[in-house]
């Protein structure tokens, strides 16, 4: 039996990654029907986009992505400050044992990337977050290494362009540059680091 679809709601932003300009930026489904922009407003958990940042955080205090880490169910009082009762999954309910920073990464292992983040330091953690643009509205917890923490489209986008320019982050912008009749530069953009 086929049951009707909720009307759902979309976002995502394109940015190039060199200069930060946007390609693309999707808000929603019809503005008529709905003016709230979800790619630069809605504040939404982001989950797992989050686990590249905590591996970062790693390999800046000294791990290598060969190095093992533990896939499997969290002791209680294992993960500074977290509640003793935590205890977070894998999506595939499974646990593999040890397995290396690429395969946690990859494979986006929930309990791995809790251990990396406690190895590298919530502190870190939370700096390299900063940096990246997201996460100035997080609480200090170790539930943000998941993913428990809010964030739009624009932001993520924005953040993941420290990946391919040696850590700096790219700041968005959807007009390049602004002349007047004459060729004079009233406005430029152009690479912005942030």
């Amino acid at each position: 039996e086929l049951t009707s679809t909720p009307y759902l709601q979309g976002a995502l932003t394109i940015l190039d990654n060199e200069t930060g300009g946007i390609l693309a930026l999707v808000g929603g489904r019809d503005y008529r029907q709905s003016k709230f922009n979800r790619a630069t407003l809605g504040q939404r958990q982001i989950g797992s986009t989050v686990k590249p940042f905590v591996y970062a955080s790693a390999l800046a205090s000294g791990f290598l992505p060969g190095t093992f880490i533990e896939d499997a169910p969290l002791r209680p009082g294992e993960i500074e400050g977290a509640d003793p009762a935590w205890n977070p999954q894998n999506s595939d309910n499974k646990f593999l044992g040890q397995q290396t920073l690429t395969a946690g990464l990859v494979q986006s292992r929930n309990t791995m990337t809790i251990r990396l983040g406690n190895y590298a330091g919530l502190d870190r953690v939370m700096r390299v977050l900063g940096d990246a643009g997201i996460g100035d509205h997080t609480s200090k917890t170790p539930q943000l290494f998941i993913g428990n923490l809010a964030g739009n489209p624009r932001e993520l986008a924005s953040a993941f362009t420290i990946f391919p320019n040696d850590g700096m982050r790219r700041r968005p912008f959807l007009i390049h540059k602004i002349t007047d009749k004459a060729g004079n530069v009233l406005y430029d953009a152009s690479v912005i680091e942030v």
